[in-house]
């Protein structure tokens, strides 16, 4: 949600030429008061499928959730495809070219396809550097067989401390009880 609260903000939101809202669509709310404080074009770009239909309820449109879609009105524009995922709807918005076999990992990955090999690998590889724009970029022209070469041990890790974390869920003598719901204690480490 946009944070309303800031002083600062008001002042600086009439600088802004344009917000990109990336794999996720924000609460419309929130939309319209960044229309309302001048900013004069808003765009969205998301895949989930829930996200097009909470659109196309507030707009009064028909929509097939199914096949892509680009939506324009009133400076903002929503671009919609539930057959990619955040990372390649927006490469191929931003970029306008095919995207790099990473990108076609993290798509595997993000819509759950598991088409090949090194998915996991290459994704937790990925996750070292999130929000780390400089060596995404340097990253996505880079060999994915090294990048999952390097990354082997890590995957094997995260797969490890997962499968030990469950079995001491199952076999928990400590259950607390959260919200009414009986909750395994487990110290994961």
């Amino acid at each position: 949600a946009v944070d309303r609260s800031w002083d600062f903000y008001m002042e600086e939101i009439k600088n802004v030429t344009r917000v990109w809202f990336l794999d996720i669509t924000p609460d419309w709310d929130d939309v319209l008061f960044l229309k309302e404080n001048g900013v004069p074009e808003i765009v969205i770009i998301d895949h989930h499928r829930t996200s097009i239909n909470k659109v196309a309820d507030i707009l009064h449109i028909d929509i097939d959730e199914t096949k892509p879609i680009t939506i324009k009105q009133n400076g903002i524009t929503i671009i919609y495809d539930p057959d990619e995922c955040g990372a390649s709807l927006t490469y191929k918005t931003l970029v306008n070219e095919d995207y790099p076999l990473i990108i076609e990992l993290v798509k595997d990955r993000d819509l759950w396809l598991n088409r090949f090999e090194n998915t996991d690998a290459v994704n937790d590889y990925l996750f070292m550097f999130t929000n780390n724009v400089d060596k995404m970029t340097e990253i996505l022209d880079k060999d994915v067989s090294e990048i999952a070469t390097q990354s082997k041990i890590l995957s094997e890790y995260k797969h490890m401390m997962v499968k030990k974390t469950k079995d001491m869920w199952i076999n928990a003598k400590l259950y607390i009880n959260v919200n009414g719901m009986k909750i395994p204690a487990v110290n994961s480490q």
